[in-house]
């Protein structure tokens, strides 16, 4: 096995519910599966890989997702409406 494959499997993967706990603990957001399976069909969600009908999750894909969601550090809510024009 090549050693970009050997380290693509050796991350950790997480199950949709592990994804939401992990979204809940580390970044504080919260997520249902629904809404992660809701993503996986529309799009718009963190990244995944298939596993026969399980989604699968790498922690830095839901940290990438985080990121997408959690808007910039601010000190007062005029900041976010200079930012928004």
């Amino acid at each position: 096995m090549s050693p970009d494959l050997t380290a693509a499997f050796s991350r950790p993967r997480l199950t949709r519910p592990e994804a939401c706990a992990y979204l809940r603990e580390r970044h504080g957001l919260s997520y249902s599966v629904r809404s992660l399976e809701k993503w996986a069909y529309q799009g718009g969600g963190p990244q995944f890989a298939r596993a026969g009908k399980a989604a699968l999750y790498t922690p830095e894909a839901l940290d990438a997702f985080a990121a997408r969601k959690i808007g910039p550090t601010v000190a007062s809510t005029s900041e976010l409406r200079q930012s928004a024009t």
